[in-house]
């Protein structure tokens, strides 16, 4: 005679049915007749569903004539290159009165007066 057994997924979890007396599963535990055999579902290594988080960028126009793109929120820092009127940022950060930006390609910091128009 064969036996046929079956087995349930639950959130990425595998079940298997617990012969002599069954078990039942609870919010944390797979509870079975023997405690000592209760796993808790840590214990199990399953991962959670993977899920992709939704990331709305934000894009402004520089609004001066010219605009310097730095290497760190400073006057101070060096200049990595001149950005124009019109050419839209990806805002990533704000911090004082820098932002945190990527244009046309290079990471860098503008001066929030490179959005405030001349």
């Amino acid at each position: 005679m064969m036996a046929i057994v079956m087995g349930f997924v639950v959130m990425g979890i595998m079940f298997w049915p617990l012969w002599g007396g069954g078990g039942r599963c609870s919010e944390d535990k797979i509870v079975t007749p023997e405690p000592e055999k209760a796993v808790s579902i840590a214990e199990t290594n399953a991962s959670p569903a993977i899920q992709t988080p939704t990331k709305t960028s934000t894009y402004r126009e520089i609004e001066v004539k010219r605009c310097r793109l730095r290497a760190q929120p400073s006057t101070d820092a060096s200049k990595l290159k001149t950005v124009q009127k019109g050419v839209r940022c990806e805002l990533l950060d704000a911090q004082d009165d820098w932002f945190e930006v990527m244009c046309e390609g290079t990471h860098g910091f503008v001066h929030a007066d490179c959005f405030q128009g001349e």
